[in-house]
């Protein structure tokens, strides 16, 4: 017996289901993932004086970083670079550069990598190198306690530590490495990039730096809808609807469209990751095109990318033809994409990164025979009067099918995915920016369920005697646009689970004599460095004669750490051990000007890295 149209609904959404079935255990193994690539320690340790001068400058993470487009930059007391070319070494988890510290003096570090997920991790300190020393080598390092850059201090500081660092991907602030800068009255290190401290200077990098995250956010944005609008036309011209109508001028226009976001998206994407990765403009990255493509992982995807939107876009030209090659070429690229995406980006650094990319790919390719069946009501099929013929409406009702089945993918991928990204926990979501952005795309996916839930209970059965389905699926279209920009947002923040990484600690206290900035870094069993900046009771900078701390741990006695002063009321311990989790408690009393102060702070230190 001939299979109806109904019962081959039916048979699809069995389908569909089943695979839903299959892409459950995605979200039942699913465990807390890696943590995003971050700063681990740097030697020199930053705020560090040194007798004897280092003779390179190292800096661990937690994760391969690429350096192709950044690497180190050491500049010295004079303005100059000392630098030499930076190295990788353990897996490209250990970045170096060799340098000349002879003269005595400020020498300011910055640095800029790729990670493994296509975030540009960036930061600067400071080490000061005293009068009388020589250029032996820096001791074993293995002797260097570790310090890690810190996070934003807390904004009950009077005077807040300034964050040098910008790890983005590139539209948000993330809770990636910074590192606290000196006070207000300690002397500021020359510039490590054009030498520009001017009002001016800084402005013009501000705009450059906020144009090349403008630039890749709508290039994912357009990439996104891109992908899943062909994907969806595809799928609708193989399966779906009359295949006259699905090879029409119109249907080819819109395909093309949609090719050609793909090549906009991915060269846009390309471009301006590099010029987020090496500091410079969209102009200025142009020459380095080459070095991003052959020598970083991330450049490489984008790579692939362009040549799928190269391939999607010959595959458009050719729409009208009957030929199935024009499907398989347009589809194979979509799918492409896709895997690209999702291999360059979070579900790369998940707990298991197999099992996050697939979820990834299912999510995306569901989200496609979705959005791109809207595209194809809403754009092709849509009747310029009246209802539709019978043969449209027969396509209408297998695509009502189709979405209620893609929906259902989009959704277990999808909790799978928020899983994976919030470390399975779901309260990181409602304190994070990643969580914050996620609620937003999740109520713009509600209103869309609800209309195509209007649509499948009241519009498809009087298809063929009103355009009602058409015009709904077109203002479907326009809440799509804003879930995309949403999800290219989510792309470009650090996942939610970042929130569950050890923290350096960062408090404001009152030592009786004005208020004390305190910030432990990386508040981890290991080398630590404590940081102390005092204020007087109005908030300004406090100059402190002499200062003193110790830290204890219960049943041990306390022990004394040596505090350095890098101006009147900056003061720095850049060897402080701990060699066990748990909590440590910090004493400090300080004199200067006959003001006494004393404080006393427990701070909870997390197991070392790995």
């Amino acid at each position: 017996m001939p299979v109806t149209r109904s019962s081959s609904g039916v048979v699809l959404l069995r389908r569909l289901l089943a695979l839903v079935a299959l892409l459950l255990p995605l979200l039942l193994t699913a465990s807390p993932a890696r943590a995003h690539t971050s700063l681990v320690s740097t030697d020199p340790v930053a705020d560090s004086v040194h007798d004897v001068a280092p003779e390179s400058v190292t800096l661990r993470f937690s994760a391969p970083v690429d350096v192709e487009l950044g690497g180190l930059r050491v500049v010295g007391p004079d303005g100059e670079r000392v630098d030499d070319d930076t190295t990788t070494r353990d897996g490209g988890s250990t970045v170096t550069a060799q340098v000349d510290a002879e003269d005595p003096g400020t020498y300011s570090v910055s640095w800029s990598v790729v990670s493994t997920d296509s975030h540009v991790i960036s930061g600067s300190f400071v080490f000061q190198v005293q009068e009388g020393s020589d250029d032996a080598a820096t001791p074993d390092s293995s002797t260097t306690p570790a310090a890690t850059s810190s996070p934003p201090t807390t904004t009950a500081s009077p005077v807040a530590p300034t964050p040098t660092s910008t790890p983005t991907d590139p539209v948000s602030p993330t809770p990636s490495p910074t590192i606290p800068a000196p006070p207000a009255d300690a002397a500021p290190p020359a510039d490590p990039g054009s030498g520009d401290s001017s009002a001016a200077g800084s402005t013009s990098a501000f705009a450059t730096s906020t144009t090349v995250a403008a630039v890749r956010w709508v290039s994912r944005w357009v990439l996104l809808a891109g992908s899943t609008v062909l994907g969806g036309l595809v799928l609708f011209r193989s399966f779906v609807a009359p295949t006259a109508t699905l090879r029409s001028t119109r249907a080819a226009q819109v395909a093309t469209g949609a090719a050609a976001a793909i090549l906009l998206g991915s060269l846009g994407r390309l471009l301006s990751h590099v010029a987020e990765a090496s500091g410079r403009s969209l102009l200025e990255a142009l020459p380095l095109l080459d070095d991003a493509v052959l020598g970083t992982a991330a450049g490489l995807h984008d790579a692939v990318r362009i040549l799928a939107g190269l391939a999607a876009l010959g595959a458009a030209l050719l729409w009208r033809r009957t030929s199935p090659v024009v499907g398989i070429v347009a589809s194979a690229a979509v799918l492409v994409v896709m895997v690209s995406l999702a291999l360059s980006g979070h579900p790369s650094t998940a707990a298991v990164p197999f099992l996050a990319v697939t979820s990834d790919v299912a999510h995306h390719a569901a989200a496609a025979a979705w959005i791109g069946g809207l595209a194809a009501l809403g754009l092709v099929l849509s009747p310029t009067s009246g209802g539709a013929d019978e043969e449209t409406a027969g396509a209408v009702r297998r695509f009502s099918t189709l979405a209620l089945g893609s929906v259902v993918v989009v959704a277990v991928t999808g909790v799978a995915s928020a899983a994976q990204q919030s470390g399975m926990s779901p309260g990181t979501l409602l304190t994070t920016r990643y969580g914050a952005t996620l609620i937003v795309k999740l109520v713009l996916v509600a209103i869309l369920l609800g209309l195509g839930w209007w649509q499948r209970t009241r519009l498809v059965a009087a298809v063929t005697t009103s355009a009602g389905v058409f015009r709904t699926a077109r203002l479907e279209l326009v809440v799509v646009a804003l879930v995309l920009g949403t999800t290219a947002m989510l792309v470009n923040t650090p996942p939610a689970r970042e929130a569950l990484q050890p923290r350096s600690f960062a408090s404001t206290v009152d030592d009786g004599a004005g208020a004390v900035d305190v910030i432990l870094t990386p508040a981890r069993a290991g080398g630590n460095a404590l940081h102390l900046t005092f204020y007087d009771q109005v908030g300004s900078p406090r100059a402190v004669d002499v200062a003193t701390a110790t830290v204890a741990r219960a049943g041990l006695p306390p022990r004394e750490v040596v505090l350095q002063s890098l101006s009147g009321s900056y003061w720095v311990a850049p060897e402080v051990s701990l060699p066990a989790p748990g909590t440590w408690t910090v004493q400090v009393t300080s004199l200067g000007r006959s003001l006494e102060g004393r404080f006393t702070v427990d701070v909870v230190v997390a197991e070392p890295v790995g």
